[in-house]
């Protein structure tokens, strides 16, 4: 008799995958909770199981997806990780897009095996991210600071929406402009923050200068010129409106 130990394998996973693979149905459970369907998962990623469990893990995924998908964070690298294993794309997308919007640092660690690349790849996308609307604030406070007067109502509303924006981003840690790679904060309050800022403009009006094209930081020349607060809110919607999850195939 030979006994083979399986010093880092959880228990109780590995004895519902022995009754899967031995054929004994009757004692394979039909629902797991996320915490045991990490274990199992990681067993079957480890032995190469996955064809053989297949109809059990469908069974179990389509139990558990309600849970997989709530709206709070916990759990989330374990979440990621189970619809990797089980090859799930449309649940990856969503969840790993979860991660890189709303959580502060990405996709923490709960213990679960993650592979690197999908970590790096939800870092790399929130510092792209926080790239991009960093340079969008920068251009503005350049062009707000130049020689050209862009309101041609007031020669007061310049100044007074540069001094607002300064004082708003200062008054949030913002200003001067960080690098990407060291914030800790989400992309949601980021983008949130931001449009908290009050820039209503001094002079009313909501374009500077009505029928004349200007440039702006991301789309090239467009009709019209609106006001500092509705172009910072245009471009933080366009941003966020560009904001997906990972690909499987990535």
């Amino acid at each position: 008799k030979t006994t083979v130990p399986l010093v880092d394998d959880n228990f109780g996973a590995m004895h519902i995958l022995l009754n899967v693979i031995h054929g004994w149905t009757r004692r394979v459970p039909r629902q797991l909770d996320i915490q045991i369907l990490t274990q199992v998962a990681s067993l079957i990623d480890k032995y190469e199981l996955h064809e053989t469990t297949e109809i059990f893990t469908d069974m179990w995924f389509e139990a558990v997806r309600p849970a997989l998908l709530q709206d709070h964070h916990q759990n989330l690298a374990s979440r990621v990780f189970i619809c990797w294993i089980l090859q799930k794309p449309s649940e990856f997308n969503i969840l790993t897009r979860k991660a890189i919007l709303e959580t502060d640092c990405g996709l923490e660690n709960d213990g679960a095996p993650i592979p690197y690349w999908i970590t790096s790849d939800i870092q790399s996308r929130r510092e792209d991210i926080f790239m991009k609307v960093f340079s969008m604030l920068s251009d503005m406070l350049d062009r707000y600071d130049g020689s050209e007067q862009l309101c041609c109502h007031d020669r007061n509303c310049d100044p007074l929406a540069l001094g607002k924006l300064m004082r708003g981003l200062k008054r949030n840690r913002l200003y001067p402009i960080p690098e990407p790679s060291t914030m800790e904060m989400s992309i949601e309050k980021l983008l949130s923050t931001v449009r908290s800022i009050d820039l209503s403009s001094y002079c009313g009006n909501h374009s500077r200068k009505a029928g004349r094209r200007f440039h702006t930081w991301d789309e090239g020349q467009i009709e019209g010129s609106p006001h500092m607060d509705e172009e910072i809110k245009n471009s933080l919607s366009r941003i966020q409106g560009q904001i997906h999850g990972l690909e499987l195939h990535d």
